[in-house]
């Protein structure tokens, strides 16, 4: 179950102090000297504070801070916080939605990795260029930066699975391992696929483990995935096999 986690809590505490400081004052100063969608505010924090709060005139006040964001660290912060509770949609989506792909392995992990991505977005905003909607721009093309390794490490392990099934039904290995252990359980999962019971992973995960006694410590580096979780896939896809038997 998604939660939310302490990042983002961290990052609204350290916010509240870097605001309040002269030093952001001043920068802020020097800001609205020459950008009047600015004059209303009299710090960075009262400006985020009015962007989350959706101010009539939020997208204009966020585009002028984010002006500075390739240049100013503190503007890309100030921009950073204001998108904060879109980011945190962005990981529970990602944390919901990211079901075979394993590009994180907690919550926490996931959070910095949105986070980071968001930044770099943030300061790669076009400096002395005005964003009309920016934090669209970032929560969106944060989104879809997830969502493409997302779908590319789905990819990448269908094929790799794919391969080491279509590798294991060989006909020569059928005739090799006959008499073998493991026989029958190959037999049962080779059903289980071509009756789409299970994925091409989650049969290669039970034959690894159960025929070839690999560990699974050993297998995860090679899928990205801990030795828990895996543990969780291989128990759901035995408990499908032991169904589908049953009903046979």
């Amino acid at each position: 179950m998604w939660d939310t986690t302490n990042l983002f809590k961290a990052l609204s505490q350290e916010w509240e102090h870097e605001s309040r400081t002269s030093a952001a004052r001043a920068a802020w100063r020097r800001w609205a000297a020459t950008e009047p969608a600015l004059w209303a505010f009299a710090g960075p924090g009262e400006a985020v504070a009015y962007c989350r709060r959706s101010g009539p005139d939020a997208a204009a006040v966020l585009s002028a801070v984010a002006a500075r964001a390739g240049t100013e660290p503190l503007a890309a912060r100030a921009v950073l916080q204001a998108v904060l509770p879109g980011l945190a949609g962005v990981s529970r989506r990602a944390w919901r939605g990211g079901r075979g792909t394993w590009l994180w392995e907690s919550v926490e992990e996931l959070d910095q990795l949105v986070v980071a991505t968001a930044y770099g977005l943030i300061r790669a905003l076009p400096a002395g260029t005005k964003t009309p909607w920016a934090a669209r721009r970032v929560v969106d093309g944060t989104w879809q930066r997830l969502r493409t390794a997302m779908a590319g490490q789905a990819r990448w392990l269908e094929r790799r699975a794919s391969a080491d099934v279509a590798a294991m039904a060989e006909p020569a290995w059928a005739q090799e391992r006959r008499h073998r252990p493991g026989e029958e359980l190959a037999a049962v999962l080779s059903d289980a696929l071509a009756r789409e019971l299970l994925d091409p992973l989650d049969a290669w995960l039970v034959y690894r483990t159960r025929v070839e006694d690999c560990t699974l410590a050993r297998l995860g580096p090679e899928v990205g995935q801990g030795r828990k979780a895996l543990g969780r896939r291989r128990e759901r896809a035995e408990g499908v096999l032991v169904g589908a038997r049953g009903a046979g």
